[in-house]
């Protein structure tokens, strides 16, 4: 038994390093603004950099150019800040790159974003899904009394029904895409998840939504003070009590069965708003975490000993270092 968990665990290692280690394969993290139009109580960036200067796409651009005749395959991850508030460098980004697949026909793309969805509209929404923009990671807090506590307009102003409303209007589609409705939930508003479940069991019927429980974490920031903590088995009891109360279980989304980070991998990299080059999209204000800069012509400008501390788990193949590089590095 031993010596086929021994095989199994080879295996498996083999694989994730294959998948980390593929040239033919770039995972590009791209903050296309780092400004948001939510202040969120618990979140943890500091909006200083804005939105991408256009020679800073153009950059991205010719990256892509330079990548695209050795790559099977492209993924994009948009984030931010809010991503849609530069949609249209988004947009410039995909159509660019979509357009390269005629010239090279061994190359693909993907994307998935990160996004409040306050301002993601059905003709927005039909552009991205257009352009292989597949998988939307859309935040609820809550029904509209507990969501509105926590995820405000820079105003102060509730953000839930108008989240509500434009993810009524997408389901109507009949396009193909898979919205992960990431439900956060914090000892204070757990029993009050039901009535959000409720509706949308209802409403969402629809395998193309996904739902995700994830518990608010400390992810450092001005903000960290007005975090509760939870015990691990805590949040799994809570999670597990809500889970249960989806009727269709094939809703229930939960991350891949894998311990290695995004950060990790060196073919995973992100361009901040300003062309800084990181590896996390948490530890943003680390030192450790710029780890160089995209230059004007495409090419990357990259400090190996700073990314040696992201790759370090791959060493001796430690565990806790693969899954979260930085806490593990922290330690």
């Amino acid at each position: 038994m031993e010596f086929v968990e021994q095989v199994v665990s080879n295996i498996e290692r083999s694989e994730i390093i294959k998948d980390a280690f593929d040239n033919s394969r770039l995972n590009l993290i791209i903050f296309p603004t780092e400004q948001c139009n939510f202040r969120c109580t618990y979140c943890y960036e500091d909006f200083k950099i804005g939105k991408m200067k256009p020679e800073l796409v153009e950059s991205i651009k010719k990256l892509v150019l330079k990548r695209a005749p050795y790559l099977n395959y492209l993924e994009f991850s948009w984030f931010g800040g809010e991503p849609l508030l530069a949609y249209n460098s988004i947009i410039e980004i995909l159509e660019y790159t979509n357009s390269l697949r005629n010239k090279y026909p061994n190359f693909s793309s993907i994307s998935n974003i990160t996004t409040n969805a306050y301002s993601l509209s059905l003709e927005r929404f039909t552009k991205l899904v257009s352009n292989n923009v597949k998988v939307f990671q859309v935040s609820l807090d809550g029904d509209i009394m507990t969501h509105n506590k926590t995820r405000l307009l820079k105003n102060g102003r509730g953000t839930f029904n108008k989240i509500w409303n434009n993810l009524e209007v997408l389901k109507e589609t009949n396009l193909e895409f898979e919205i992960i409705l990431r439900i956060h939930f914090h000892p204070r508003n757990a029993e009050q998840m039901e009535s959000l479940i409720v509706k949308l069991n209802s409403e969402f019927n629809d395998e193309r939504f996904k739902f995700y429980f994830k518990a608010i974490e400390d992810l450092g920031g001005e903000n960290s003070k007005n975090i509760e903590r939870m015990s691990p088995n805590k949040k799994l009891e809570i999670k597990k009590y809500l889970e249960d109360l989806v009727l269709n279980q094939r809703q229930i989304f939960n991350l891949k069965n894998s311990y290695v980070c995004y950060a990790s991998k060196p073919n995973s990299i992100a361009i901040r708003g300003d062309g800084t080059l990181a590896k996390c999209t948490v530890a943003l204000d680390k030192g450790e975490n710029n780890i160089g800069k995209l230059n004007k012509d495409g090419t990357l400008k990259i400090n190996s000993e700073k990314l040696k501390y992201w790759m370090s788990g791959f060493i001796n193949w430690e565990k806790n270092k693969l899954a979260c590089p930085h806490k593990a590095n922290e330690k």
